[in-house]
């Protein structure tokens, strides 16, 4: 996104002059004085780093509900944040890479953890001939990058990734991490049998989703997307893509078309007015303040009870 990319640049040469008083800030954390600050792009990977991290972490995300990671612009207050901050986790493989902008121009010592690039990651490669969607549009890379939708890449793959990063920075609280991690690991392994179980018994299992978030969760549950609306936010898919979904969705039966929060629900309501399909919400991001997404373990949740009725015969 090079707009965004001068964007954040412009950002970051405004608050310049602002860093030099993030450093004194960073001293006082070395100190022992003020927890390890760690700064995420999305509310998600912030509640899992709090979940292992407890109290001897301080979290903020950057994103704020109903925004985009594809299409975010960070403020200058979130430039200083990141400035003052020990550890910065994004996804990366093309959801968030501004986050690499703003990493490159913080202190030296700021580590950024981007987690698609996690060698023991299962991946997903994300080519538009993986799955049907408009040709030349697609933008994310050659990953898939919303891996945190399936839970047990978080248990396995991202929630380890933290501990390690985290113990790197703090070893005296590494055992600490550890533990909060197999705590942690239990109850995402309770989630996967919860999800397994809902959604065991359904005949219909497939559907068309705004744009391809949901194929880790899909492929991990045996769910099939079969197509999706945007093949990347923010870029308006064409008439001719519209009608090839309509006869797409009849060809495979598909019943449901979700929409997500973040963005528009016109073409999802456009679409199952053409084929008769059913629309349901479903949301990839959650947010503190969701009740019933308040935490990543709820944001599933929620999820999964959204999928269980609207695939529901």
């Amino acid at each position: 996104m090079k707009q965004s990319r001068m964007t954040i640049t412009a950002l970051i040469l405004a608050a310049a002059a602002a860093i030099a008083g993030c450093q004194g800030f960073r001293e006082a954390e070395k100190s022992g004085l003020e927890p390890l600050t760690v700064v995420t792009t999305i509310f998600p990977l912030a509640d899992m780093v709090k979940n292992i991290g407890g109290e001897t972490v301080e979290v903020y995300f950057l994103l704020p509900p109903g925004a985009s990671p594809h299409t975010y612009d960070p403020t200058v207050d979130q430039v200083l944040r990141v400035a003052g901050a020990r550890l910065f986790v994004c996804i990366g493989g093309g959801l968030d890479d501004w986050a690499v902008t703003l990493a490159d121009a913080a202190a030296k010592d700021l580590v950024l953890l981007k987690l698609t690039e996690e060698e023991t990651l299962p991946v997903i490669e994300d080519h538009a001939a993986d799955n049907d969607h408009p040709p030349g549009e697609h933008d994310h890379g050659p990953v898939d990058p919303h891996i945190w939708l399936d839970p047990i890449i978080v248990r396995d793959v991202i929630g380890p990734a933290i501990t390690e990063a985290l113990a790197a920075l703090n070893p005296a609280g590494a055992p600490s991490y550890r533990a909060n991690l197999a705590a942690y690991q239990a109850e995402l392994s309770a989630l996967d049998g919860e999800i397994r179980a809902a959604l065991a018994g359904l005949n219909n299992r497939k559907f068309i989703s705004f744009h391809s978030a949901w194929r880790y969760f899909a492929r991990r549950y045996g769910l099939e997307e079969a197509a999706v609306i945007a093949a990347f936010p923010g870029q308006e898919p064409s008439a001719a893509w519209i009608a090839r979904l309509v006869d797409l969705s009849r060809a495979h039966g598909v019943k449901v078309i979700f929409a997500e929060p973040q963005f528009s629900a016109v073409m999802v309501k456009m679409l199952a007015a053409e084929t008769g399909a059913k629309t349901a919400v479903l949301d990839p991001l959650g947010g503190p303040d969701l009740p019933r997404a308040n935490t990543y373990i709820n944001l599933m949740r929620d999820n999964l009870a959204v999928l269980k009725e609207a695939l529901a015969d």
